[in-house]
């Protein structure tokens, strides 16, 4: 009798998911290695040693960017005292490993384990444009946050609108606070997210049959009625 249990098509879709994240930490392991602090990355370090990292610097516009989360993960790195890029790059890949596994969960969330998302998968991971964000410490701070929660927002607002369990609305309204908290411009985010989200629904349900979509909360859903 054979014990082994092979793996079920979601588990190894998990799987090469989780490979291509580590393909892409180790590749922007190796970009960060080579990279070092640049222009804004003073100014937070320089604020952080001299002590003048109080409660009005985080919510001061800085450059026009209101980013108090940001700022605050800064003054990780700047209170040590030293140029310390080993804990800075360390800081970059923890919030990319974070953004990535988001990632993975909004698209399963949005269209189940299905083979194409390893595609649009693939493309945040290894996309050329979002390589700036791990090789310039300041601007992973605004914009890995950012990823994180426009991410599970998206996934856990979706996944009230299909169960309504109150847990789900309130997951999604915090990741809409780290939103805020990370970089002005998330002041769109709820309605942008509500639209994406509507129209993603939309079309999902127009290529599901009935029997695949998930089951409503309450009540027996006709034909015209949205789960």
């Amino acid at each position: 009798m054979n014990d082994s249990r092979r793996f079920t098509p979601a588990e190894r879709l998990a799987l090469i998911a989780l490979g291509l994240i580590v393909a892409q930490l180790v590749l922007r392991g190796w970009a960060t290695a080579g990279s070092w602090f640049y222009s804004d990355d003073f100014i937070f370090i320089g604020t952080t040693a001299s002590g003048q990292a109080d409660l009005d610097w985080l919510f001061a516009p800085h450059n026009i960017h209101l980013m108090p989360l940001g700022l605050w993960l800064s003054t990780w790195v700047g209170n040590i005292g030293t140029f310390s890029w080993l804990l800075a790059a360390t800081q970059i890949l923890l919030l990319q490993a974070l953004a990535s596994l988001s990632c993975w969960w909004m698209l399963r969330t949005l269209f189940g384990n299905r083979r194409g998302v390893l595609v649009a998968l693939a493309f945040y991971l290894f996309a050329p444009m979002s390589f700036p964000s791990v090789v310039w410490w300041s601007a992973s701070l605004n914009q890995l946050p950012h990823q994180i929660a426009l991410f599970g927002a998206v996934a856990a607002h979706v996944t009230y609108l299909r169960t309504r369990h109150p847990s789900r609305a309130v997951l999604a309204g915090l990741f809409l606070l780290l939103g805020y908290a990370s970089v002005h411009q998330d002041a769109a985010a709820p309605g942008s997210a509500r639209d994406a989200d509507a129209r993603l629904l939309r079309r999902w349900q127009a290529c599901c049959p009935v029997s695949a979509r998930p089951p409503c909360s309450s009540g027996t859903p006709g034909p015209s009625t949205a789960c």
